[in-house]
């Protein structure tokens, strides 16, 4: 009886403290490492004169539970966000994201002209062949890094 109600206490202090899906499943035990593939990634190089670059790559979720991207951070930048182009009044706009939901065995591609990471405040330029570490802040507080090439700008567009 004392297992039962052991298992009932940790289940309901695990629900309540938001560890379980929309689907019910366990989400705490996922590793990012694990579940995310990234895959086609690159940095924006900078346009002369400017200090905004943007990252683009495709998220792979491997399991079967939608995983949250939350932020990303740097050591080339401290401010760094997540954003999407929108049309108003058949206007384009950038607003910036909170999170991007990456569904259960599917893929959310970050490209220009749609949801990207935009880069702000750098202290130098970014030029083509040069390396970005860029660590990507998941749901609770896992952090995944990855390095991507800086892809000149002469074939790339924002």
């Amino acid at each position: 009886m004392k297992l039962l109600i052991s298992i009932f206490v940790s289940t309901f202090l695990c629900f309540i403290s938001g560890c379980y899906s929309e689907h019910n499943e366990v989400i705490n035990d996922i590793t990012i490492t694990d579940a995310i593939v990234f895959e086609q990634g690159y940095v924006r190089e900078t346009i002369p004169g400017t200090t905004t670059s943007a990252a683009y790559l495709t998220l792979k979720n491997m399991t079967d539970t939608d995983v949250l991207l939350t932020g990303v951070t740097s050591h080339i930048s401290e401010r760094i966000e997540l954003h999407n182009h929108d049309f108003n009044n058949d206007i384009m706009q950038m607003r910036k994201l909170d999170q991007v939901v990456i569904p259960a065995n599917e893929k959310v591609v970050l490209e220009p002209s749609g949801m990207h990471i935009m880069i702000f405040d750098l202290e130098k330029g970014l030029q083509a062949q040069e390396r970005v570490h860029l660590n990507l802040q998941f749901f609770n507080a896992q952090t995944q890094e990855v390095v991507l090439p800086v892809r000149s700008i002469k074939t790339e567009f924002h």
